[in-house]
C-alpha cells in the first residue's frame, strides 16, 4: 500500500468519523428566528467583549438574550456542553498534516478551533441570561466539578454561583415584586 493511499485513507476515515459526531454533538441544537442556539449565544458573548472590533449592530444584545431566554431550558443540553467543552484533541494532528499540505483542518467542526475559554465564557454569559431558569442544569454542572481539566471545574463553578446569585436575589425581594 503506497503511503499516499494510507494517507489518503486515515484522512477519510477521520472525516468521516468527525462528520458523524458533528451531525449528532452540533446539528441537533434549538433556534429561533431561523438562527440556530450557538449563533444566538456567540452574538450575546461578542455583545460582552470590549474594542473597536466588535462586528456587531445596536440591539444586538437585546436580540441574543431574547432568544435565549425564548429558548429557555431547551439551551441546557447545547450549553452543558458547551461549559464541558476541550478542544479537538485531533487539533494538533490536523495542523501537522495541513502543514503538510493535507488540508485536513476541512474534516474538524468549527467548535474544534474555538478557543475553550472562549466557548466556557459564552456558555457562562448564556447561562447568566437564562438565570433561575437554568437550575435544572445544575446537578450537570456539579458533576463537571469534578472534571480533570481545571478550566472546566472553573467554569462550572462560575455558572453554578451566576445561577445561585440569581437565586438569591429572587429570594431576598420582597413578595410582589419580579424579576
Amino acid at each position: 500500500m503506497s503511503k499516499r493511499f494510507r494517507t489518503l485513507a486515515t484522512t477519510s476515515l477521520v472525516a468521516l468519523f468527525l462528520g458523524v459526531a458533528w451531525l449528532g454533538l452540533w446539528t441537533s441544537q434549538p433556534s429561533y428566528r431561523g438562527r440556530r442556539l450557538s449563533e444566538w449565544v456567540d452574538i450575546n458573548y461578542q455583545s460582552h467583549l470590549a474594542g473597536p472590533s466588535r462586528r456587531l449592530q445596536k440591539g444586538d444584545q437585546a436580540r441574543a438574550e431574547e432568544a435565549i431566554r425564548h429558548i429557555g431550558t431547551n439551551a441546557l443540553p447545547t450549553l452543558l456542553k458547551m461549559a464541558g467543552h476541550r478542544t479537538s484533541s485531533l487539533r494538533p494532528t490536523v495542523l501537522w498534516l495541513s502543514e503538510r499540505g493535507i488540508p485536513a483542518w476541512r474534516i474538524l467542526p468549527n467548535s474544534a478551533w474555538l478557543d475553550e475559554d472562549d466557548v466556557h465564557l459564552s456558555a457562562y454569559t448564556a447561562f447568566g441570561v437564562l438565570g433561575l431558569t437554568a437550575q435544572p442544569a445544575a446537578p450537570a454542572l456539579v458533576e463537571l466539578l469534578h472534571s480533570d481539566d481545571t478550566n472546566v471545574q472553573d467554569y462550572a463553578a462560575a455558572i453554578l454561583s451566576v445561577i445561585a446569585d440569581k437565586q438569591a436575589t429572587k429570594t431576598a425581594q420582597p413578595s410582589g415584586l419580579s424579576q
